[in-house]
């Protein structure tokens, strides 16, 4: 079944609703149809209503608009199922989901009321004027100028939108630059230099001629291998990617890993009693141990703290899943240089200054996912790219409008989840303390011992 928002086939209904659509969320930088299927980011897939408005017959386009959460004529929070059967509806021209008019096939009835007017003559009663939130009321009623601004904010594009209620109230404060009020909202705030664009990273043999040298406005042209210079400067990104997330791992064992660094070195030796049965995992070392080798892509999982760390290439690993359609770093380097092209090879600052912020709020968040998925207590596990999904926080870019204006980033600042009901298997550090007996089944530490070898210091072989 198609979805509503494909199913418009005259020609003239296609494009009054297309345009009513604009209106509301077409000015929004990443609101690009999705591939293969024409659905709206913004717009919801199941239908959201005010049980007031159905009553008179009434449904708002305004009530499919994700950012909207309360209906802006009654103030009431927005149904998204059938209070009857709590059975979500599709937002579909279809009557599978209704046995007759306003009624659910399971009975329930949508429009009670004692009217005895027609369904239509109560639709005229909702006109712009009637809207009562001021939010909404804003919203439909932004200038272009103010549209403009909007279209430069670049959210990341896997936040769960339908569980960030602040997310309208926080596109208001960017828009604004009330950096006060996005404070209130516990929102952290950077900006870049504002000479970013310009700022001049030196190649070797730049005095070379330019005359071949293209503007780099693609994710994909920064991968031409025939030209040195565009290879240096991607070979540089990923320097920035991979140091970023080496100061997110060196902040993480300060901070949450603190206890647990000798569970990380316990996992990654696998230290246990010979011929006993495997240690307990700590679930703190196997996350950190499962988003370093995911992150680095590392085969072994006794091999994430070795030095130094594997040979990698450009396009093999700025991103951070294999998925590169769905990875969120191509996507911003892609977008950030359709708009900002690097047009000399010594000027690309500030593409460095967008990917280390990204990278780090990245790698951190993908710490915690990864922590939760390893504690998740039902037991099903969350494939790479549902653990780069953000859900109830924001973290978004707001670009510059002019060469010498400053790239801002804004993130929640305490946007990780609740821990402390992960339990680590070794209650305190007499627990986690390698004993007597136990010896590491770490591959070369094996071979080591049973060639008689010397034994080697252990930061040889991980760094623990």
């Amino acid at each position: 079944m198609s979805s509503f928002y494909t199913i418009c086939t005259a020609s003239e209904e296609k494009r009054k609703f297309f345009s009513g659509l604009d209106e509301i969320s077409g000015f929004l930088s990443d609101n690009e149809l999705i591939k293969d299927i024409g659905e709206y980011r913004y717009w919801r897939k199941s239908l959201a209503f005010c049980i007031e408005c159905l009553k008179d017959g009434y449904h708002s386009t305004l009530h499919q608009f994700v950012l909207i959460h309360k209906c802006p004529f009654h103030q009431t929070p927005l149904y998204k199922s059938c209070p009857g059967c709590r059975e979500q509806i599709p937002y579909e021209l279809t009557d599978r989901f209704f046995e007759s008019p306003y009624n659910c096939v399971c009975s329930y009835n949508f429009r009670e009321t004692q009217s005895i007017l027609s369904f239509s003559s109560h639709w005229g009663l909702y006109t712009p004027i009637d809207i009562q939130d001021k939010n909404v009321q804003r919203w439909i009623s932004l200038d272009s100028k103010e549209k403009e601004k909007m279209n430069r904010i670049y959210l990341y594009p896997h936040i769960e939108l339908e569980q960030t209620p602040q997310l309208m109230s926080f596109l208001y404060s960017a828009l604004e630059g009330n950096e006060h009020e996005i404070d209130q909202y516990q929102f952290s705030v950077v900006k870049s230099p504002s000479n970013v664009q310009h700022l001049k990273k030196s190649i070797p043999d730049m005095k070379t001629s330019l005359r071949n040298w293209t503007n780099i406005n693609t994710g994909l042209s920064l991968e031409m291998k025939y030209d040195f210079r565009k290879v240096t400067i991607a070979e540089e990104l990923l320097k920035v990617r991979n140091q970023t997330i080496l100061a997110i791992g060196k902040h993480l064992k300060k901070t949450i890993l603190k206890e647990h660094k000798t569970c990380i070195k316990r996992y990654v030796n696998t230290y246990k009693k010979l011929g006993a049965p495997d240690s307990p995992i700590c679930p703190y070392a196997y996350a950190y141990v499962k988003w370093k080798q995911s992150l680095f892509k590392i085969n072994h999982f006794y091999d994430v703290d070795n030095r130094p760390l594997p040979s990698m290439s450009y396009s093999q690993s700025i991103s951070v899943i294999y998925d590169r359609d769905w990875d969120p770093i191509h996507q911003l380097i892609d977008i950030c240089l359709r708009n900002f092209p690097i047009q000399k090879p010594e000027c690309y600052s500030h593409l460095k200054w967008v990917l280390s912020h990204l990278t780090g709020y990245l790698a951190m968040h993908y710490y915690f996912a990864c922590l939760h998925n390893t504690s998740s207590q039902n037991g099903e596990k969350l494939y790479e790219k549902e653990l780069l999904r953000i859900k109830g926080n924001v973290f978004a870019f707001l670009f510059p409008q002019g060469e010498k204006e400053p790239f801002r980033v804004f993130w929640d600042r305490n946007f990780h989840e609740n821990t402390y009901q992960i339990v680590c298997p070794f209650p305190n550090k007499k627990a986690k303390k390698i004993k007597a007996g136990e010896v590491s089944h770490h591959p070369i530490r094996m071979a080591i011992n049973k060639s008689g070898r010397e034994e080697v210091p252990l930061w040889t072989i991980s760094g623990g």
